[in-house]
């Protein structure tokens, strides 16, 4: 990893006031990879996480703004036929920073059994376009993975910084022996943490005195299969955060209020002739003689005929429209902009899944 060391110092240090003593910009993986062995618990799995490292760390800039990296460090092994084609592609989630200003960490490689390690990096990364989502992916695709081979992948990235937090799964239908979650941020600013379906506390690390550095390591975390109806994400074990405190100005954000204030402006911003409302309520052709419960069962019915919910998905109306798919917001935006023009009240509630 030498190629990060030299980027960091070329370019962190512009920006970012304290890039030298970041434990995420210096963060590394082993140098000289080797096989892990595995019990014979693991060996039943089709593939599993030897490791899943998630880190969030936050920097005040030399200009004096704020800015985060997120980081996610993979290490899996591949028992089967299964595992090797779950795994033989890996995809990044990119990044829209300049390179030219900011570290963009993008590394993968394949361990084999006798020690050969095949090392690629940002040069070896494909991309495709799926046109019905209109979203371009892209991913490592490693040749020649064979069972018995471990898979390792990492990215960081800079982004906006997210007063708002996270809520990061470290559960999924792979079994992971370890997972560890870091959050760290400037002394003034404090979290607070929820930990979520067995996940442990996250506990501050005294070892740094000079800024906020939180962690929480589970092991042993097993797979959790979808299964149809259920609240699949409500039961992944995983932990969320968000900025509760500025100590150098005493003040405290209730997130709640918060959220309540986002929503608002963001249903207050929708233009019903402009974002396509008009348009979508002219073209289900409904009885205006029916009551306000009807009207409500009568459009719930025909979204869920003609339209599809996608975690993730874009949150606007007019690619709603397009796509006939969307995800949370969308939704929130399409029902409440129907409802003003019907002139039926409505309340948005923040429900669990």
């Amino acid at each position: 990893m030498k190629k990060l060391g030299l980027v960091i110092i070329a370019l962190s240090t512009v920006i970012i006031a304290r890039a030298q003593d970041s434990y995420l910009l210096n963060y590394e993986w082993e140098a000289e990879p080797e096989i892990h062995e595995l019990t014979e618990e693991e060996n039943k799995e089709s593939a599993i996480y030897l490791e899943h490292n998630i880190a969030v760390e936050s920097f005040y800039t030399k200009e004096g703004g704020i800015i985060e990296y997120f980081m996610e460090h993979r290490i899996i092994h591949l028992n089967d036929a299964d595992g090797v084609d779950e795994f033989n592609k890996v995809y990044m989630p990119g990044s829209f920073a300049d390179p030219e200003r900011y570290v963009i960490v993008e590394l993968a490689r394949v361990i084999k059994p006798d020690g050969q390690v095949i090392e690629m990096d940002q040069n070896d990364i494909l991309e495709e376009v799926n046109e019905e989502e209109d979203r371009t992916y892209r991913y490592f695709a490693f040749e020649g993975v064979e069972v018995g081979d471990e898979v390792e992948y990492m990215f960081i990235y800079p982004r906006p910084y997210k007063a708002n937090g996270s809520y990061y799964h470290v559960q999924s239908q792979v079994f992971r022996r370890k997972a560890t979650v870091s959050i760290i941020t400037p002394k003034n600013l404090e979290n607070k943490f929820l930990s979520l379906n067995g996940f442990p506390k996250m506990e501050e690390d005294e070892e740094y005195d000079d800024r906020n550095f939180y962690t929480a390591t589970m092991e042993n975390i097993p797979r959790l299969e979808r299964e149809k109806y259920s609240a699949y994400n409500a039961n992944r074990t995983g932990v969320a955060y968000y900025l509760y405190k500025n100590t150098s100005n005493n003040m405290t954000f209730d997130l709640y209020t918060r959220i309540a204030k986002n929503l608002g402006e963001i249903i207050n911003a929708i233009n019903p002739k402009k974002d396509g409302v008009l348009k979508y309520i002219k073209k289900l052709e409904m009885d205006e003689s029916l009551s306000d419960e009807e009207k409500i069962i009568f459009l719930e019915n025909h979204v869920k005929k003609t339209m599809e919910y996608k975690e993730g998905a874009s949150g606007e109306l007019k690619a709603l429209f397009k796509n006939r798919f969307g995800g949370d917001l969308a939704y929130i935006r399409l029902y409440a902009a129907i409802f003003d023009q019907w002139g039926i009240e409505y309340e948005i509630v923040n429900t669990c899944s």
